[in-house]
């Protein structure tokens, strides 16, 4: 605007001091651009996606036990320890199962120390000639046998203590006899089975289906292996993408990618893990498949600030082979080509007519016109200039 305001003032002097407006312009047009010089650079290529945060790793809590939930410690969305107590469960139905393994348990016992008593009698007298071959194997076979139903039963006990998480009862030294202790181990037990965490994480809902329709709450009943929630571990996250089959076989496992998004300050690095083999949806007639990227280690900062279903924008770079490149404001047009001012020296510019290739994010390819070092002008706007 300036450079054309100052022509229209020469002209109007009707040359009258031409060679002061000749330099007049050749200094706007020094100053009316940048110089940079035609550099190699990677042609690396930008592939964008988007997704939404998830845990780098999710651990499924199931109900141990058919019942009704008793008791809450915990909140979705809340963060829990591994070893705390997340719920508690009342199973009737195992409770009621657990009084009669248990009287089953005390019942073998006493057989077995019946057969074991009638066996060492049955040796002995088998050894002294009194009993034949027969009744002595027929005694040994029933003392074998009711071990075997006696190991099975403790079995039994066993599981369902370590379902109650009981604290280890000494079986072997319960005895039918010993009524108190055996109705302290009837009474005391009450039925409630409580649910822990084997790990640390975020309580978050289980994926949805039909029989996870809706969050556990207090008085929810439950079946046997119902998950009740799911853990997830955000010590560092993935984001599922969705890849169409145009760009499938540029995303390789390893490639580095970042991941930004709006609730989050920092952008973070980390890498493509695994792509899809099938694919999941068409779309336009164009088949999408899956990738997952992989951010496998967060900050304590980045873990506080971070959270799960965020959205997230992913980039993914592509290496490409080196070329020679010019800033994109570099290049115009030119009786319909392309062409550069090429910087000649002594604040004297040359349009030069090239051939380009692909367009980057803030460079283009020279693949004809110029070499390596040449100096050319970037423009810069007029409001720069002035």
């Amino acid at each position: 605007m300036r450079l054309r305001t100052i022509l229209v003032f020469c002209i109007a002097l009707g040359g009258l001091n031409l060679s002061a407006c000749k330099k007049t312009e050749e200094t706007l047009n020094k100053a009316g651009c940048e110089i940079v010089a035609a550099k190699v650079k990677q042609a690396n290529e930008v592939l964008n996606f988007t997704g939404n945060i998830n845990p780098i790793r999710v651990y499924a809590v199931a109900a141990p036990a058919k019942g009704i939930i008793e008791e809450m410690f915990f909140v979705y969305g809340q963060r829990v320890k591994a070893g705390s107590q997340l719920a508690t469960i009342y199973a009737s139905d195992l409770e009621k199962e657990y009084r009669d393994s248990l009287s089953q348990f005390l019942k073998s016992e006493n057989d077995l120390m019946q057969k074991k008593n009638k066996y060492e009698s049955a040796k002995e007298l088998y050894h002294a000639g009194v009993i034949s071959d027969d009744e002595f194997k027929q005694n040994e076979g029933d003392f074998e046998s009711q071990m075997l139903s006696f190991y099975n039963e403790r079995f039994k006990l066993l599981r369902l203590s370590n379902t109650f998480q009981l604290k280890k009862i000494k079986f072997e030294k319960l005895k039918v006899s010993e009524l108190d202790s055996v109705r302290k181990y009837l009474t005391n037990f009450s039925g409630m089975v409580p649910v822990t965490s084997k790990h640390s994480g975020v309580a978050l809902l289980p994926e949805k289906t039909e029989e996870n329709e809706k969050q556990i709450n207090l008085g929810s009943e439950v079946d046997k292996g119902k998950e009740i929630l799911i853990i997830g571990d955000t010590t560092g996250i993935k984001i599922n993408i969705k890849v169409s089959e145009t760009d499938l076989h540029r995303l390789k496992p390893g490639l580095p990618a970042t991941v930004s998004g709006p609730g989050f300050k920092e952008a973070m690095k980390g890498q493509v893990e695994k792509v899809g083999f099938q694919a999941v949806e068409n779309s336009s007639g164009v088949s999408i498949f899956p990738a997952t990227i992989v951010v496998p280690k967060l900050t304590a900062e980045q873990q506080a600030e971070v959270r799960v279903g965020m959205s997230a924008l992913v980039s993914v770079t592509i290496a490409g082979p080196k070329k020679l490149m010019v800033p994109i404001d570099a290049v115009k047009l030119k009786n319909n080509k392309t062409a550069v001012s090429k910087f000649m020296g002594s604040d004297q510019f040359k349009d030069v007519f090239v051939t380009t290739g692909v367009t980057h994010q803030e460079n283009v390819e020279i693949l004809e016109g110029l070499k390596e070092g040449d100096k050319v002008c970037v423009k810069v706007d007029d409001d720069q200039a002035e």
